[in-house]
């Protein structure tokens, strides 16, 4: 699990391939992002190309062009196209900070969880399909709760390290 950002100068003598699970992404000379997750795995490309294989099956390899983003989950594989600019904001963790741009309080919350040992928990469906957008410090769960408690005026409930949010 995890994510990583690799801007690779090509060497057809010498490709730099990355494993992940069943997944073997190679580099065509570009800049890309990987990201996996427990049950899937995002490739999104920057820059130039990349080919993104399952191993030890038959199914053809997928190449990835700038702007392209291939989502796995399982065997199956979707694929998506994206403004560049739009791919630049996941890269904000490089930075500290977490963009968010229409995304859904749970969504946020869970990316804030994957930074901070102090979990974030919404304990009401409909406060978890609040939308967001902003850029908020990734190291800073304690400024981005004010905000949900001041601005949003959501209920939030201190239980040791966890932090419950409701309406």
């Amino acid at each position: 699990k995890g994510e990583a950002y690799f801007d690779v100068t090509h060497d057809e003598t010498r490709p730099f391939v990355v494993m992940v699970g069943d997944r073997q992404v190679t580099d065509l000379g570009t800049k890309f992002q990987i990201r996996r997750e427990t049950a899937s795995l995002r490739v999104a490309v920057l820059e130039g190309r990349v080919q993104l294989d399952e191993k030890n099956t038959s199914a053809k390899p997928v190449v990835l062009n700038a702007g392209d983003v291939a989502v796995t989950h399982g065997g199956a594989i979707k694929l998506a196209r994206l403004d560049t600019r739009e791919l630049e904001k996941d890269l904000g963790w490089q930075r500290g900070v977490l963009v968010f741009d229409n995304r859904t309080l749970g969504d946020v919350t869970a990316e804030f969880n994957r930074y901070n040992t102090r979990k974030m928990i919404i304990t009401d469906r409909a406060v978890a399909a609040t939308r967001i957008a902003g850029t908020f410090r990734a190291d800073n769960v304690d400024a981005f709760v004010n905000t949900l408690e001041r601005v949003l005026g959501f209920h939030v409930t201190r239980r040791g390290e966890d932090i419950a949010i409701s309406h």
